[in-house]
């Protein structure tokens, strides 16, 4: 069975969280934390979005 739609608007809100596998850690030290900010900080100006809040920890992030 497909997934449920998922509703696209520019008035939404997404939660978007993801996990290591077998709860593996994804972030290994503080430069793979700051690099991955830095991803975060290009999306962010190529795509023009909010960023209410992030975490992140060492075997997952939620933004």
């Amino acid at each position: 069975m497909a997934r449920p739609y998922r509703l696209q608007s520019e008035d939404c809100f997404y939660h978007i969280t993801s996990r290591g596998n077998d709860r593996k850690k994804v972030f290994l030290n503080d430069t793979d934390f700051e690099k991955f900010l830095e991803y975060i900080l290009t999306a962010k100006g190529k795509y023009d979005f909010y960023l209410l809040a992030y975490v992140l920890m060492s075997n997952h992030f939620l933004c």
